[in-house]
């Protein structure tokens, strides 16, 4: 028994198969069947694009087109339910044909009662039932494999930062020290030495204070760079916890400024308030795909700005670049595992669907504003306060009993590591 009502959709053009079909499928007691009746190639075409089919049953013949040209196109076309084709005249060979074709079942109306259509339905209802649940446990498979490359790389690159900011700060701090103990000698001998010195050796003097403070300057930008590679290398910590999302968007804007400096203008519009509990590890690796991808959309110069605020309980960071946009064609399928436009050896298509977990994860959104030739805009909203909630979000991929981590399905919208 199913446990709901089977929707049938049969693409037949004769009138007296298609009152056999129906009357065998009413003799199946206690089956709920509903069944649509297309009566030419056309009909059933439009009435397949509808969706909403649980199994097709597809004449072979349909005037001057045949049953497998119907499966081919309503496959292309995104159909997913499963499909049986019914013919006047067996044959090996078409059987074969109909199999090779995608098709669940291959039957003969001659020899066809209510028993052995009912058996054809159920099978391929049930085959296509697995083949789903394959796919999706497959996906998910795909899913918690990338997303754990992608949080070791995020680790190693951590640690490696963590020890650079380590040794660039032990001689920093050593010369930070000693500047300061000679500007404080300067200030002090200066006064007592200025009337003794030359016109020269006082010009000199005023020369070597203006380099000092210059290296003070210079100084203070290092230990600023230090301060920041800090900040990232924590930033793989997998706990739960407020953190500045400004010191974030810095930090990635550090790493970056290779790609940027001399070329793209990047405008930092910052709310007031930078604080948010997240995992700012995950919110981290959010950050520099959706920014990397900023700049990457950039050809020659351009303009990123970035934007946070608060409305209405949530966080939101936007990402807006100057690029050339994202077309229309494949914007739905930007958060698409595996999916970029990048060149072979330049995208994996993984960056922005771990991203789109991610904030899911959070409980929050990602969108994607675009126009092809005016640029993209990246908006993402993660619920404040979600400290003081019951059950706070797990990390993704979510754990047993956490919040979703599902990814968009292929079908639904949704790139990776750059469109």
């Amino acid at each position: 028994m199913y446990d709901r009502q089977l929707n049938i959709l049969l693409v037949e053009d004769d009138k007296d198969d298609y009152i056999l079909v129906r009357d065998l499928l009413g003799e199946i007691e206690g089956e709920r069947f509903h069944l649509e009746w297309a009566s030419s190639y056309e009909a059933g075409m439009e009435a397949a694009r509808r969706q909403g089919h649980d199994v097709y049953l597809v004449d072979y013949r349909l005037g001057a087109r045949n049953g497998l040209e119907f499966l081919r196109e309503a496959s292309e076309k995104g159909c997913q339910a499963p499909m049986i084709l019914l013919t006047g005249q067996g044959g090996r060979e078409i059987d074969v044909e109909a199999m090779r074709a995608g098709a669940a079942d291959y039957l003969t109306k001659g020899q066809l009662d209510s028993a052995l259509l009912e058996r054809s339905i159920r099978y391929a209802v049930e085959q296509a039932r697995m083949m789903r649940e394959l796919e999706e446990a497959n996906r998910r498979l795909k899913e918690a494999q990338t997303h754990t490359v992608q949080s070791e790389k995020m680790a190693s690159l951590g640690q490696l930062v963590a020890g650079v900011a380590h040794e660039i700060n032990n001689p920093l701090s050593f010369i930070l020290s000693n500047v300061f103990t000679v500007e404080k000698g300067l200030d002090q001998i200066a006064p007592e030495a200025a009337p003794h010195l030359s016109e020269p050796s006082l010009r000199r003097l005023a020369k070597v204070r203006a380099r000092l403070g210059d290296m003070q300057t210079g100084l203070e930008q290092v230990k600023d760079l230090v301060l920041k590679l800090r900040t990232f290398s924590r930033l793989d910590e997998g706990e739960f916890k407020v953190a500045d999302v400004h010191e974030g968007i810095d930090s990635v804007l550090l790493f970056l400024k290779h790609k940027i400096d001399g070329r793209i203008q990047v405008e930092k519009q910052y709310g007031p308030v930078g604080a948010l509990a997240c995992f700012a590890g995950q919110l981290n690796q959010v950050l520099m795909n959706v920014i990397s991808n900023a700049v990457d959309a950039i050809e020659g110069e351009g303009k990123i700005t970035i934007a946070t605020g608060q409305e209405d309980g949530m966080f939101f960071i936007s990402v807006k670049d100057t690029g050339g946009g994202i077309p229309e064609a494949i914007r739905g399928r930007i958060f698409e595992p595996f999916f970029t436009t990048k060149p072979v050896g330049q995208g994996t298509g993984l960056g922005l669907a771990i991203s789109y977990g991610i904030v899911q994860a959070h409980r929050g959104s990602i969108e994607v504003r675009s126009k092809e030739g005016e640029g993209t805009e990246f908006i993402i909203q993660i619920p404040n306060n979600l400290e003081n909630r019951p059950n706070p979000p797990a990390p993704f991929p979510a754990r047993e009993g956490g919040a979703s981590s599902s990814l968009p399905s292929p079908f639904g919208g949704g790139d990776g590591g750059g469109v």
